[in-house]
């Protein structure tokens, strides 16, 4: 936005911690599936994880309780 257009180092912060929890998450994701037994290819999961993160944050159901649990079983199916 316009507040931040001369600063490039607090962007560059922003981005990088960004990149670094998306990373986190992927890894926390790969590693449950593993646990559970199901090699899902990191292929899928970087489609799959960023559309239940968006779910996440609709209004679907009071404070987003069983979104994440289905979204992952019904992608994931």
């Amino acid at each position: 936005t316009v507040q931040y257009r001369g600063q490039r180092r607090v962007i560059a912060r922003v981005a990088a911690w960004t990149l670094l929890m998306f990373v986190v998450r992927m890894s926390y994701t790969k590693c449950i599936t593993l646990a559970l037994g199901v090699d899902v290819p990191l292929a899928a999961l970087l489609v799959i994880a960023p559309l239940i993160a968006v779910a996440l944050m609709l209004p679907i159901t009071i404070g987003g309780l069983g979104v994440l649990e289905v979204g992952y079983v019904a992608l994931m199916a």
